[in-house]
């Protein structure tokens, strides 16, 4: 037997027993029986959850929709976000981010959170992704969109206190190996793009995963 054949078999025969695991896990969930809302803000409110034949509740944090955005300039250059955050009292780079307001698709979100922190528009933006990013305690989606080919907009008033950082693929490799970027959220971006059917979201990332 070949060893690729070998890989497939323990592939398979792992797949196999996860599918199992996750049938028995079905089996012993049960359905929510009742949500309370507990606390509530201007940004986010938490419901305490009661669930079936579980004597404490759990508690769920509920957020509106979030977009992330890879904003690539025609470099094939990152465009980075620089901001203060209170609650970190330092520093933060990170990507472009926010919420889906009431209304709104995620790409309209992805479009004017882009051209509101950046300055910048993109000719096209392209859904690589989406998921729950904490799924121990919220049910909130975020979207991941990369934006190639990015453009000044002249008539856009950019948010003061952010300041623009463009960084290469391989030094956003390296903060991010040395704990630099601190949008750790927004990493799931650059699988999905790597795994995308769009050759021109791969395209965006390639240089991340070069052994260059």
């Amino acid at each position: 037997m070949s060893l690729t054949e070998s890989l497939s078999r323990v592939a398979l025969s792992w797949t196999i027993a996860s599918l199992d695991k996750a049938a028995a896990h079905t089996q012993i969930m049960t359905p929510l029986d009742r949500a309370k809302r507990v606390f509530t803000t201007d940004w986010f409110s938490i419901d305490s959850v009661a669930i079936k034949d579980i004597d404490s509740d759990y508690y769920r944090i509920n957020y509106p929709p979030g977009v992330v955005i890879l904003p690539v300039l025609e470099t094939g250059d990152f465009l980075l976000v620089q901001q203060r955050r209170p609650l970190l009292e330092r520093e933060t780079l990170e990507l472009p981010s926010g919420a889906v307001e009431p209304g709104e698709m995620p790409i309209e979100a992805a479009k004017r959170e882009l051209e509101e922190e950046t300055g910048y528009s993109s000719r096209k933006l392209i859904e690589v992704g989406s998921g729950v990013i904490r799924i121990d305690r919220e049910d909130t989606t975020s979207y991941f969109f990369v934006a190639p080919d990015i453009y000044v907009e002249p008539h856009i008033q950019r948010e003061l206190g952010i300041n623009l950082v463009a960084v290469s693929p391989v030094k956003l490799r390296k903060l991010v190996i040395e704990r630099r970027f601190d949008h750790v959220a927004a990493l799931p971006m650059f699988l999905f793009a790597a795994w995308h059917s769009e050759a021109n979201a791969r395209d965006c990332v390639t240089a991340l995963f070069s052994d260059n």
